[in-house]
């Protein structure tokens, strides 16, 4: 699309647009070009009929370094160094009682960013399961 510049259909209204108004478009997606070039995006798609559209276009990375909230940061809060605890103790020292919003909010959440594990992995539902900090592979 480099280079393309905006262009009236044949069959467009004339009294719709004014020529000063056509110019002004093309320079104004000669704009977005150079300034989506610069920043390092992808160009936009523009489509033209009667009408033109512009659709800018992302691309969808993985989250690095994922976020860590007000929750978890208070989970992990409550262990100690070699400590292993099951999720009713953690609920205990949080003083929370809702199990399904404590797994969704709290502990889904640290394993997913890798803070805490389970003890037995492989086993997940298992009613002997613990959980600890992860150490620093460091």
């Amino acid at each position: 699309m480099t280079g393309l510049r905006f262009q009236i259909p044949a069959d467009f209204p004339a009294p719709c647009l004014p020529t000063s108004s056509a110019n002004a478009a093309s320079a104004g997606i000669d704009r977005i070009r150079n300034a989506l070039a610069e920043a390092g995006c992808k160009p936009p798609e523009i489509k033209t009929q009667d009408y033109f559209v512009i659709t800018f276009l992302r691309e969808l990375t993985p989250q690095v370094t994922p976020q860590v909230t007000h929750q978890v940061a208070e989970l992990v809060a409550v262990f100690t160094d070699e400590e292993t605890l099951t999720r009713s103790e953690m609920m205990e020292r949080l003083v929370l009682k809702d199990r399904m919003h404590f797994m969704a909010a709290y502990i889904e959440p640290a394993l997913v960013a890798g803070l805490i594990e389970m003890t037995i992995p492989e086993k997940p539902n298992s009613r002997f399961q613990k959980y600890r900090l992860v150490k620093d592979k460091t």
